[in-house]
């Protein structure tokens, strides 16, 4: 039973978290802005986790992408969804089977097309606790309306590694079955067919880079643009999974993720 900010009796997790403490050590003191914790690059010695939530609010959805940086704290993005549900529901089972029929196969066919992007905005800091959230929150609770439910369906849970983090650049390695490869967010002029209502001249974007899956860092752009002292925080992933499409331009490098053990080289 699902009520008042509850799922299964497990408390509904704390909305966002303003202080950003990392567990990150040195690496959390390189990037352009340390008050940003997107531009926060956790320790790389340690694995990080990544989800998705399908974030249900009457016919609406959009997606909530979250990333783990330290023990704690999740950061991530919302992703903007083209079209809604055909109909309003009444319970989470049918908001499940509906987003499955009629909204997912968008989400797939954007993810596996390097010419398709999704218009998104960065989330605020959010607790750990929402990594593993799912189920429905009544009217006028938070993830909901004052009027319509919330149903938050986890679509996707992935191992995440991090890649260049700047003001207008953000690029992730993930190995889910829908977020598979190499994520890139980048702050856009904005076009009259991607803008709402009053919105900036510049917008995040997200595609995934299926064409270009080598680390930015390890480009001729990166190469010329990266700080040295970044570019041994963020460059090649560091353990890349074998369905992951980083895993063919590491090839060349002597890795294999069929040798057991084997990690990829420094660079």
């Amino acid at each position: 039973m699902t009520k008042h900010g509850t799922v299964a009796e497990k408390p509904f997790p704390a909305r966002s978290k303003k202080e950003v403490a990392t567990d990150t050590g040195t690496d959390s003191s390189i990037g352009e802005d340390d008050t940003d914790p997107l531009l926060t690059y956790p320790d790389k010695s340690k694995r990080w986790s990544g989800m998705c939530h399908a974030h249900i609010r009457g016919r609406s959805v959009h997606l909530d992408l979250r990333f783990q940086i330290s023990k704690d704290l999740l950061v991530g993005w919302t992703l903007f969804i083209p079209k809604g549900l055909s109909r309003q529901l009444e319970k989470y089972a049918e908001a499940l089977q509906l987003f499955n029929l009629e909204i997912r196969a968008i989400v797939s066919e954007t993810l596996s097309n390097p010419l398709k992007k999704f218009n998104c905005s960065p989330k605020q800091p959010e607790p750990i606790e929402w990594a593993s959230y799912k189920g429905r929150v009544e009217p006028g609770s938070v993830g909901a309306t004052r009027f319509e439910a919330g149903d938050f369906i986890i679509i996707d849970t992935f191992e995440v590694q991090y890649g260049a983090q700047k003001s207008y650049y953000h690029e992730y390695f993930c190995d889910g079955k829908l977020f598979k490869g190499r994520l890139v967010f980048r702050l856009l002029e904005n076009r009259a067919e991607w803008k709402k209502t009053d919105e900036g001249l510049m917008t995040w974007m997200m595609f995934n880079a299926l064409r270009t899956p080598m680390p930015y860092v390890l480009s001729a752009r990166g190469a010329e643009a990266v700080d040295p002292a970044l570019r041994s925080i963020c460059s090649a992933p560091q353990h890349p999974c074998e369905n992951s499409r980083t895993v063919p331009f590491l090839a060349h490098q002597g890795y294999s993720p069929k040798k057991s053990g084997k990690r990829p080289p420094r660079v």
